[in-house]
């Protein structure tokens, strides 16, 4: 099922873990992404910061030339990610907390959730996001905002994203290694405590780099782009799958 074409919110409600990437500048794309392995990749051969990428690029708002080109490939190769149509991938557009929770869902191998009916009244059954929030909900690696609310067309921030990835990497026995030590974000201040510690880990392991100028951005918005890049890592690093 493809993600919905509505615009999310540009802010999100509180919760503990609603996340983000900024949606202005791209992040400088670290080395090991370039050099990240993609193989078993579909039909089509693209030359892309030194790799072959075998693959029949589906959307036009896809280009080699863009710094994600290689982290779309991968989040939609491996299933993680799906563009909004057959043709749009929308890499601008801002995350959602039910895009999200969908992504950490297609992380876990897709379970089904329990058969315990539904717990948010803005979850429809018929939404693409409807077994994904279930089973996250279930599994506490997702809450609601409280009165049975749990705002799936939200837009996510950088820091919930942070939060989000810990959780899911933690569930599925992943440690997050620490290739780097933790300098603090000119903006640390500005970091909700909920989720310094994931940003940190995140950071130690060089999955989560940061906005030019060593900025955490944290309260900012990620975009579909931005969330292909941290998952190309994520993945890698940890080697899942």
């Amino acid at each position: 099922t493809t993600e919905p074409t509505t615009p999310p919110a540009t802010s999100a409600p509180t919760e503990i873990p609603t996340d983000p990437i900024a949606p202005t500048e791209p992040p400088p794309e670290p080395k090991e992404e370039e050099e990240a392995d993609l193989q078993d990749l579909p039909d089509g051969t693209v030359p892309h910061g030194g790799l072959e990428i075998t693959w029949e690029n589906p959307f036009d708002d896809i280009h080699e030339e863009d710094w994600f080109f290689a982290d779309v490939i991968y989040a939609y190769r491996q299933g993680l990610m799906v563009g909004l149509s057959n043709t749009k991938f929308a890499p601008a557009l801002s995350m959602t907390r039910g895009m999200i929770v969908t992504v950490m869902h297609r992380l876990a191998g897709s379970p089904e959730p329990l058969a315990l009916g539904q717990q948010f009244s803005d979850v429809e059954a018929e939404a693409y996001y409807h077994d994904a929030v279930l089973w996250a909900q279930q599994n506490g690696l997702a809450v609601g905002l409280g009165a049975g609310i749990f705002a799936p067309e939200a837009a996510i921030t950088r820091q919930d994203l942070a939060v989000f990835l810990c959780r899911i990497a933690d569930y599925l026995g992943y440690e997050l290694p620490q290739v780097r030590s933790y300098i603090p974000f000119v903006d640390e201040e500005s970091i909700s405590d909920y989720a310094l510690s994931s940003i940190i880990r995140l950071y130690e392991a060089g999955i989560f780099g940061g906005r030019p100028g060593h900025l955490a951005d944290p309260q900012g918005v990620a975009t579909r782009g931005e969330l292909a890049a941290l998952l190309h890592r994520f993945v890698v690093v940890l080697g899942i799958g």
